[in-house]
C-alpha cells in the first residue's frame, strides 16, 4: 500500500501501531474520532515511522527468511528421522555426535524386515537429504548477492564478531539495513527486546527481564551466538579468514569485543547469576558492538560514495 500510494505521488508513512500514543478508556470511538487523533499526532510529531526498505534489501530479506525456513525444517526432519529410529528400538551407538559422516553410514546399513517400514524410514531419509542440498543451495545463492549486494561491507564488518558467520551478519543486515538510524548502542539494543524492562519509581528502582519487543528471530541469533563467548578469546582460522575483508581498525574493536564479552559472561556467572541470564547480558553487549562495527562500515560506504 505504502508502495502503490508512493506510485500515484502520495507522500505517506507507515506507523508502528505500538507506538501510538494511548489515552484513557475511550466512551465514544468512531472512524473520525480516530482519524483527527492521529492527524493530531502526526503534526505534534508523536507518531513513530517504521523504515520502509528498498526493493533489493526486501528481496535480501526475504532470501535469508526463507534459508531460516529451510533450516526449521531440516532440523524436524532429522528429528523425526531419529524418533522413527527410537520407536523401533533403533540407537545410534557408535559415535557421540548424531548426523556425521559415521552417523550416515550406520543409517545405510538400517534394514528393517517389513517392506513397508522400510519405505517409510527412506522417505523421511530422503526428506533430510533434500533439504539439506536445498540448504546449500541457498546458502549459494546468498553468498553471490552478498557479493554484489550494496551493504557488503557492513556485512563484513559485522562478520567480524566471534559467533556470527556470514550468513548470519547477512540477516542481520538484511533485517535492520539502516544501523545509523538509532542514535546510540542502547537505543539498538531496546529495538531488539534485549534490554531490560523497568518499573521504578521515585528512588526505587526496579529492573526485570527482557522487554523482548522487536525482532524475535533476530534476537534468538544474538543469543546463540553470545554462547560462544564462553570459551576463551582466540582466533581460528574462520575467524581469521572473515577478519581479512574488513580494515584493522574493526578487526581490533572485534578483538575488543571479545575480550570483554568472555570475561563479562564469567563475571555474570561469579556472581551469583544463572547461565541464560549470563548469556542474555552478553547478547546486549554483542548487539552494542554489532552496532558500533555496522554505523562505522556505513560511514565508510559514505564516504566511497561522496568520493565517486
Amino acid at each position: 500500500m505504502h508502495r502503490l500510494l508512493g506510485e500515484l505521488g502520495i507522500h505517506n508513512q507507515v506507523i508502528a501501531p505500538s507506538h501510538i500514543p494511548r489515552v484513557g478508556r475511550k466512551k465514544v470511538k468512531s472512524d473520525r474520532i480516530d482519524a483527527i487523533e492521529l492527524a493530531t499526532y502526526l503534526r505534534e510529531a508523536m507518531l513513530t515511522a517504521i523504515y520502509i526498505p528498498s526493493d533489493e534489501d526486501e528481496f535480501m530479506r526475504e532470501k535469508t527468511r526463507l534459508r531460516h525456513v529451510c533450516q526449521k525444517r531440516l532440523l524436524a526432519a532429522k528429528q523425526q528421522v531419529m524418533g522413527f529410529l527410537r520407536r523401533h528400538g533403533l540407537r545410534y551407538s557408535e559415535g557421540k555426535s548424531n548426523w556425521t559422516k559415521t552417523y550416515w553410514t550406520w543409517l545405510g546399513k538400517i534394514q528393517f524386515s517389513h517392506r513397508g517400514l522400510q519405505m517409510v524410514f527412506l522417505d523421511y531419509v530422503q526428506q533430510v537429504e533434500a533439504l539439506l542440498i536445498r540448504l546449500k543451495e541457498l546458502d549459494l545463492e546468498i553468498r553471490n548477492i552478498k557479493e554484489r549486494w550494496v551493504k557488503k561491507d557492513v556485512v563484513d564488518a559485522i562478520a567480524a564478531c566471534k559467533g556470527l558467520d556470514t550468513f548470519s551478519a547477512t540477516s542481520i543486515v538484511a533485517e535492520i539495513r539502516e544501523f545509523s538510524r538509532f542514535r546510540t548502542a542502547s537505543e539498538f539494543m531496546g529495538y531488539l527486546g534485549l534490554a531490560p524492562s523497568e518499573y521504578s519509581s521515585g528512588k526505587k528502582v526496579s529492573r526485570g527481564s527482557i522487554t523482548k519487543t522487536g525482532n524475535a528471530r533476530m534476537r534468538k541469533m544474538l543469543v546463540e551466538a553470545a554462547k560462544s563467548y564462553r570459551r576463551m578469546p582466540r582466533k581460528n582460522n574462520k575467524l581469521l579468514e572473515r577478519w581479512a575483508r574488513v580494515p584493522v581498525p574493526m578487526r581490533d574493536h572485534a578483538w575488543k569485543a571479545q575480550r570483554r564479552l568472555f570475561k563479562q559472561y564469567w563475571k555474570h556467572l561469579d556472581a551469583g547469576k544463572h547461565p541464560n541470564i549470563a548469556t542474555v547480558a552478553v547478547a546486549r553487549e554483542l548487539a552494542g558492538f554489532i552496532w558500533a562495527l555496522a554505523t562505522q562500515a556505513e560511514k565508510s560506504e559514505l564516504a566511497k560514495e561522496l568520493a565517486s
